[in-house]
């Protein structure tokens, strides 16, 4: 079961396309609406007004910070990505699959998409937990 939920319940959702401007943002920071628009607002077919809408939106969730520069406003991200990254899991945890971590790490088991690294990387995480709950107990 994911811990604190009542927390992760309380926290702001995102859509796939606030988390697609977010990710955008992030790895392009600090932007203007402009250049949202003229990049990744293009590639989706979004107009300038709903990029800034959806900005806008996701500055009153927390999740951008705008500062104004020679007249015109920057946004950058104001989470970690990793934060962000753990609030969008636990929800679908939560949401999508009532909870329960299983059915993640069964699909995860079965993938093809897994490489050498990520085996590595989930073998020490595996790790980890067997040694905190070694200590728990």
């Amino acid at each position: 079961m994911i811990d604190d939920m009542s927390r992760q319940s309380n926290e702001p959702t995102l859509g796939n396309a606030e988390l697609r401007l977010l990710n955008y943002i992030g790895e392009n920071e600090p932007v203007t609406v402009r250049e949202v628009a003229e990049s990744l607002g293009a590639e989706q077919g979004y107009v300038r007004t709903t990029v800034l809408q959806m900005m806008e939106r996701l500055r009153r969730k927390g999740f951008l910070e705008r500062e104004k520069v020679t007249g015109l406003f920057r946004y950058r991200t104001a989470r970690p990505k990793a934060e962000v990254a753990r609030s969008v899991i636990d929800r679908f945890v939560r949401e999508s699959l009532g909870g329960s971590l299983s059915p993640l790490l069964l699909y995860l088991s079965e993938s093809q998409g897994l490489d050498e690294a990520d085996v590595r990387h989930l073998t020490r995480i595996v790790d980890q937990l067997e040694a905190k709950e070694g200590k728990d107990e």
